[in-house]
């Protein structure tokens, strides 16, 4: 029986691959679904709360685009 070890080679390679890829999109999901999870990146939530303070009179007008301002909205 004659074995070609560069075939056998390649296929530890293409598995090996494979399982890293399927770490790695593991890992990404997992750290998206914290990142959701922790609230990160939901900058409309200040703009909202501002909007309700200015709303509720909490704050002037000047304070309110002074805010605005700084948040960059």
């Amino acid at each position: 029986m004659n074995v070609d070890m560069g075939s056998s080679v390649g296929g530890i390679l293409l598995v090996w691959l494979l399982w890293m890829a399927a770490l790695v999109a593991v890992g990404a999901s997992i750290v998206a679904i914290g990142i959701r999870l922790a609230g990160v990146g939901r900058g409309d939530d200040s703009a909202r709360l501002l909007r309700e303070r200015f709303a509720r009179g909490e704050i002037t007008q000047a304070e309110y685009e002074e805010a605005r301002r700084i948040l960059g909205r």
